[in-house]
């Protein structure tokens, strides 16, 4: 029987969301390496001013002067080890000549000394982001691939044998330019680059002219860098979105789908144009990204779903057979990994996407009847002495809503953990946190609109909620210091996971099952009970091996 609209929506949304979610956590990373590169250079622009600048003042004058023949050899070892990380790593062949013609000038100002390292902070940044962003792109479109055909398959009940994606595939997606100045994303990174270091420069002589002493050039240079790193989400989220969209298409036209359907994220924030596409029905001969298919502008939620007729089959010629010509059919309980071993290939590992897909068993709760921060309020409060602090009414009540429906899925299914919850709150981490109080907290950089990359980090959370209840049950008289401690050490859940792991027989050791998770679980123990949690709510028992053991011995708990 074919499936409704209504669950290929729900199946691509959770798509989308892991593949938005791995350029998000990327770009996390991407954040942290500009907040590096910014303190880099305000700490060369502090020495530099100590050594150079009188009462915190230099005059132009001065800036200009050579450097005496000591600090211009301290600069060419500086510009030797720039060289040397040049041949080892990603940086640009105009960056590599400025570098040698630096090396045998033997006139150099104290202000051209210090341009030259602040630009190599830049070029060092921006090489590892352009490498990185690549192999972060390969990943988005290899997973969303794969996914999308395991959907499809699963969701009809029929196996394809699909040929393995070549590099040159991937690479040709990668570096082909669809924005409309013809550019791909490398160009843009190296553009934002030498925008940049234009401002930099710029700005530092600037500063000097108008006699800025360090602390005010050093904030400046901090909010250049930050401005810059917004520009790196920006396209970050973006490419992220072509990839996948990308991904979607040449999926679903290797699996013989005809149409696909436009699905669009509504609340107050959707733009003019989602919201005119949003279950619009195209031929797939009309794909075309940013006119017919998202994205349609930069950070842009809409989505491609397949979209079948009544007369659709799926098609034939590329189903799989045995050598008995019998047609091969798919489990309904096959998980990502097994379909991925015998359709597509060997799968060496389960990072990525696969923990946050599995299960289609998506209920409607309680939580799902309530309609305002008004019913969440009492519904809380009745159930569970629950407190919803004031800051949380500013957020967008169906991201909340859904984040705390998972939440209370775990909670209900682990009875005695439930006495531990105690509210919810804000808090700027992560998608979502826990605290120690026991408040599931939303970022509201991820709440303020309803954002599919939220989606399961409920169930996330409320692994975390399971370790806080397990502290709490084994020491009732601890206070909030010593409960703090626990956290931090994750001992708890290091126990119950070295439980679980006691019970495998494997080869394997338990880094390596707890990666079978999801790469977040190796971080600590912690993250490894909670991935699992979220691991068996989309999997139950198809999930991960330890994951399996994890949940069985927390189920022994009374």
């Amino acid at each position: 029987m074919p499936k409704s609209r209504e669950y290929w929506r729900k199946r691509f949304e959770i798509l989308a969301s892991a593949q938005a979610q791995i350029g998000a956590e990327y770009f996390e990373e991407l954040s942290r390496q500009y907040a590096q590169a910014s303190a880099a250079v305000q700490a060369d622009i502090e020495k530099w001013y100590a050594r150079f600048a009188v009462n915190n003042d230099i005059t132009m004058q001065e800036a200009r002067k050579l450097l005496t023949s000591d600090e211009l050899e301290e600069l060419k070892w500086n510009v030797m080890e720039y060289i040397k990380y040049g041949r080892e790593n990603d940086v640009t062949k105009q960056w590599m000549k400025q570098l040698e013609n630096a090396s045998a000038k033997w006139h150099i100002s104290r202000l051209e000394a210090i341009k030259l390292q602040i630009q190599h902070h830049a070029e060092v940044l921006y090489g590892r982001e352009n490498e990185d962003f690549k192999k972060i792109m390969a990943h988005v479109y290899e997973e969303g691939y794969y996914h999308t055909a395991y959907e499809i398959t699963k969701g009809y009940n029929l196996g394809y044998s699909l040929m393995k994606l070549d590099t040159d595939k991937i690479e040709k997606v990668l570096t082909k330019p669809w924005a409309a100045d013809g550019s791909n994303f490398s160009d843009r990174i190296w553009r934002h680059k030498t925008q940049l270091v234009s401002e930099l420069h710029n700005g530092l002589t600037q500063s000097i002219i108008r006699g800025k002493n360090p602390y005010e050039v050093t904030q400046d240079i901090a909010k250049r860098f930050n401005v810059s790193r917004k520009q790196a989400g920006r396209l970050v989220m973006t490419e992220s979105a072509f990839i996948a969209s990308s991904s979607t298409y040449d999926s679903l036209k290797e699996l013989g789908v005809e149409q696909y359907e436009i699905d669009a994220t509504l609340d107050k924030s959707t733009s003019e144009i989602c919201r005119a596409m949003d279950k619009k029905v195209f031929p797939m001969s009309q794909f075309e990204i940013g006119v017919t298919a998202p994205p349609f502008h930069p950070w842009c939620r809409t989505d491609v779903l397949p979209y079948f007729d009544d007369e659709f089959e799926l098609g034939s010629k590329r189903i799989a057979r045995g050598d008995d010509d019998k047609t091969y059919y798919v489990p309904a309980d096959m998980n990502y990994n097994d379909w991925y071993k015998q359709y597509v290939g060997v799968k060496t590992d389960s990072e990525g996407l696969r923990s946050l897909l599995g299960s289609s068993n998506m209920s409607v709760s309680e939580i799902d009847k309530l309609k305002s921060f008004d019913d969440l309020k009492r519904y809380l409060k009745d159930n569970y002495n629950a407190k919803v602090d004031e800051d949380v009414l500013s957020l967008n009540f169906e991201s909340v809503r859904q984040m705390t429906k998972e939440f209370e899925e775990v909670m209900l299914e682990f009875d005695w953990s439930r006495s531990s919850f105690t509210g919810l709150n804000k808090f700027d981490l992560g998608y979502a946190s826990f605290s120690p109080g026991g408040e599931l907290c939303f970022n509201p950089q991820f709440s303020t609109v309803f954002n599919k990359i939220t989606l399961t980090s409920g169930y996330h959370e409320a692994g975390h909620l399971l370790e806080l209840a397990l502290i709490k049950k084994t020491y009732p008289y601890m206070d909030i210091d010593g409960i703090k401690n626990k956290l931090i050490s994750s001992e708890m859940a290091e126990d119950i996971v070295n439980k679980a792991f006691s019970r495998i027989r494997s080869n394997k050791s338990i880094l390596e099952l707890r990666k079978e998770i999801s790469n977040q679980a190796t971080k600590n123990y912690s993250e490894t009970l909670a991935e699992a949690i979220r691991d068996y709510k989309l999997n139950g028992y198809s999930g991960a091996t330890l994951t399996v053991q994890i949940i069985k011995v927390l189920k022994e708990i009374k």
